[in-house]
């Protein structure tokens, strides 16, 4: 079950970088992937507030939301 939530936030992760990155060349003409930037500090963000507030144990939610 670990695996497959790992697996998932990856994914999710991964899909969300693309779409934005995508959506924000359309718009900005840039060589920076700002698209990029902007998902994986969100995250971090996200990570850090759920995490550090011990909103959840080290369950099975803890493995999708650290990745």
């Amino acid at each position: 079950m670990n695996i497959l939530l790992i697996g998932l936030g990856g994914f999710l992760g991964a899909v969300s970088r693309h779409i934005l990155n995508e959506v924000l060349i359309k718009y900005i003409s840039t060589n920076f992937p700002i698209g990029i930037l902007i998902v994986n500090v969100l995250g971090c963000l996200l990570v850090g507030l759920v995490l550090g507030n011990s909103i959840i144990s080290k369950g099975h939610l803890y493995y999708f939301f650290a990745v």
